[in-house]
Order: structure tokens, then sequence, then C-alpha cells
């Protein structure tokens, strides 16, 4: 088990790694959004394991390729999201912000009030503690009012920075794999001798499309526009998954 945890670690720094600031500040139609991350070997029984839990994560498998694919957006949340890293950093987005004095200078220019920059991850654990209520209001904390461990509170407070519309001032740019396009590809390896094949562990590796968001020009007051529209269409696109085939078919 504790490889297993390992391997998942060594996946989710791979997909956070592609989603790089250079990668960001790129030109519409630049770059190619189809990304993957080096294949690895896994042993016979660290196979079985993997195989275990993308089903349990809601993954079927279709037999001919090897390929698996997602049923919903939550199994490849409940696969790589930040819930399943040791470290509760959210691989699937990617976040970078103006610097303070950037921000300062927009709001002066634009006669508004200066805000307060915050850089979820970068933070420490008291900053976090401290302006947990403050931005998050009600969503910091359980039912039972105890504050959400910090890891949680810091994708809290990126996941509002994004979802506000227009789009948080003190955004730069950011990056988030396309969930329904994610697929897990295990290649079976044998050992061949004698007539006889025997299954030795897999080769996998993991390929999805990313969308890249920037700011042009780079400044606080500029719309924030996706740099490739393929795959903005194809995280659109509804999932096609395999049929699961039925028992005595």
């Amino acid at each position: 088990m504790r490889e297993l945890v390992g391997f998942m670690e060594f996946v989710t720094d791979g997909i956070r790694g592609k989603l790089a600031y250079t990668r960001a500040r790129g030109e519409c139609g630049s770059q190619e959004p189809r990304e993957k991350i080096n294949p690895v070997r896994l042993t016979k029984n660290m196979t079985y394991m993997f195989e275990a839990l993308l089903a349990l994560c809601g993954f079927v498998e279709d037999v001919a390729t090897g390929v698996w694919s997602p049923t919903s957006v939550d199994a490849v949340t409940l696969l790589l999201g930040p819930e399943a890293t040791p470290l509760g950093v959210n691989c699937l987005k990617r976040t970078w912000f103006f610097s303070r004095l950037a921000l300062d200078q927009h709001c002066d220019r634009a006669g508004i009030p200066r805000v307060v920059q915050i850089e979820p991850l970068d933070c420490c654990d008291r900053t976090v503690y401290e302006r947990a209520r403050a931005v998050l209001g009600d969503e910091a904390t359980d039912d039972e009012g105890r504050l959400f461990p910090a890891w949680m509170l810091q994708n809290k407070f990126e996941d509002k920075l994004l979802c506000s519309s227009p789009l948080d001032p003190r955004v730069r740019a950011y990056a988030e794999v396309l969930k329904p396009t994610v697929r897990v590809h295990v290649g079976i390896l044998f050992a061949r001798g004698h007539g006889r094949e025997v299954p030795m562990g897999a080769e996998v590796h993991v390929e999805y499309d990313v969308q890249l968001m920037k700011r042009t020009p780079e400044v606080p007051s500029a719309r924030a526009e996706p740099l490739f529209f393929a795959s903005a269409e194809a995280g659109l696109a509804s999932l096609t998954v395999p049929a699961v085939p039925q028992e005595g078919a």
C-alpha cells in the first residue's frame, strides 16, 4: 500500500509539473493542449491494487485497449484531487498571481480600495487560519464551527478566486486539467517462454487535455481568455465511456 501511495504522489507531481507558468504565458494556438506523464512500470501486485483503485474511483476499462476512462468528473477528483495526495495539493489546477505592487498600482489607477494579496499555496498556515473566515465565511468551518485543516482552506481560497465573476483581479493566469479528457493507459507486461505468457506487471501513463487561461495584456483589468479553444471544446464534450460487458454476454 505504501508503494501505491508513493506511485500516486509521483503521478500527481508529474501532472502538476506539466501545468507550468511558461505554458500559461504562451500565445493562442502555440502549443498542443494534450499532455501526458512519463510511463511508469508497476509490479504485478501494484498493478492489481492500482486497477482496483481505478475501479473504486469510478473508472471503466476498455479491455481491448487497456485504457481506463472516467464515468464522471467526480471519478477524476477521487483519483487525483487534493484529498488523494499526501500533501493535499490540487494537481488538477494551478494559479499564478500578480505581485502586490502591480495590484496596488491597478487599484490606485482605477480609484478602488486596495485588495489584500493572498497566494493560497504559498502563505503559511497561520495566515491561512487568520484570513479563513474573512475570505470564506461559513465555508471555512464545518457544521460544528471548527476551521477546516489549512490544506483544505488553501484549496477553497483558490477555488473562490477562480470562480468569481468577473475573475478576481489578483489572478494573473491559471491552468487546469480538463477532467473528462483524462485517460489512464495500463499496458500489461508479460514474460514469455516455452510457449507460455506470464503477467509480470504493467506500464502505466496518464493522458489528459489542459486549458490555460491568461489575461491579455497581463494587467489586472484585462479579461482572462483561453489559449486553446480546441481544448475548451473537448472539456465541454460528453464523456465517452466504453460499455461494461454484462455477465453471460
